[in-house]
């Protein structure tokens, strides 16, 4: 096929733009897609990294302090009251501390003053064994009708062969504040959940109950489809108790680093091409007129006309076309009216025409 200059610079054009655009989407966007994927949950990794390790933290020092208070009881039973009045001074966060037994009717209870009695049901479902300690039990508790977090701590003792359950009960605010303030993407989903229910969960739409269960100190990387939408799910063990913190960040989130690239790439290429389109045809139109003007001289020469001159194009490249056609005119115009004595180069100069000279 014959195609024009213009044609085939439009052709060219739009074969480097397709090209460019099959380059974008085929080839960088899976790579781009994948590299953003891995750094963002490496970063959740190291968010929800740090979170477990103050609660495992605060957990563990809250442990400690109910194995302290059993070790005091076992020790000095007769001061029991005593003991638990003296720590809820030293440990302000501690809510309440009951003491009872399986095979008493009585039971030992100190409140701080400074919270209202709280209204728990606690459940056997509730308690999650620790890792460090099989005799001790935590639980993230709720007062539905204060609408308010607890956790809670509970340890095993004897005195005089008679066993005692001690249970202390902790304002929740410091690990709700920790778990609340992960630094994550916009409809994010993070919670904390034990083997058999979801203790702490924040506003989602994803369901933590279809995460797959894994084992202890095991960290877990999974791909989910819920509502219509692909989730990373991001699984850690506590290192202390037998809970899990599970984080689930829909792909759609994750991926408008490559959205925007995909969309600005496409804008450019396009914009680029539409340049390159105009680009070309008006260069090609510069081009195309003065080789128009030269065919339709060329054209009159061929009709045996040789009064018009031949327009000299401003192209460099064709101007020396335009005066070797023009010299060929004025040759064939001399030729063609031989009384002409004069020649007329394309420079303007004028020759004496030698074939007219007579000799004496």
């Amino acid at each position: 096929m014959k195609l024009s200059f213009q044609n085939r610079i439009f052709i060219v054009v739009g074969i480097f733009a397709v090209l460019a655009l099959l380059t974008v989407w085929t080839i960088i966007r899976p790579k781009y897609e994948a590299s953003v994927i891995t750094e963002h949950m490496n970063t959740i990794q190291h968010l929800q990294t740090y979170a477990i390790e103050d609660l495992d933290h605060t957990i563990t020092s809250w442990s400690d302090v109910t194995h302290f208070i059993a070790g005091q009881v076992t020790e000095h039973p007769k001061e029991g009251e005593i003991i638990l009045h003296s720590m809820i001074a030293l440990h302000p966060e501690i809510i309440q501390i009951k003491i009872q037994s399986p095979k008493l009717s009585d039971e030992l209870t100190s409140q701080n003053t400074s919270y209202p009695l709280p209204n728990l049901q606690m459940n056997d479902s509730l308690w999650v064994r620790s890792k460090i300690d099989s005799m001790l039990h935590v639980a993230w508790l709720k007062d539905t009708s204060a609408h308010q977090n607890f956790f809670a701590t509970q340890a095993r003792f004897q005195v005089q062969n008679i066993p005692f359950i001690l249970t202390v009960v902790w304002d929740a605010k410091k690990l709700n504040t920790l778990f609340a303030e992960l630094p994550l993407s916009e409809g994010y989903s993070a919670s904390i959940q034990s083997a058999s229910s979801v203790l702490l969960q924040n506003t989602s739409s994803f369901k933590t109950t279809e995460v797959h269960s894994i084992q202890d100190n095991t960290d877990a990387l999974q791909s989910m489809r819920q509502n219509k939408s692909n989730w990373i799910v991001l699984t850690s063990a506590f290192q202390t108790v037998q809970l899990w913190m599970i984080i689930a960040v829909p792909e759609k989130t994750m991926l408008k680093p490559v959205e925007n690239l995909l969309l600005y790439s496409t804008i450019f290429i396009i914009g680029l091409a539409f340049m390159m389109f105009v680009f070309g045809w008006i260069l090609t139109l510069q081009i195309k007129r003065p080789i128009v003007r030269l065919v339709k001289d060329v054209q009159r020469l061929s009709n045996l006309d040789f009064t018009q001159p031949i327009q000299i194009p401003a192209i460099k490249d064709l101007r020396n076309l335009g005066e070797a056609l023009e010299q060929m005119r004025q040759a064939l115009e001399q030729y063609q009216h031989p009384n002409n004595n004069e020649l007329h180069y394309a420079d303007g100069s004028k020759g004496q025409d030698e074939s007219s000279d007579t000799t004496a």
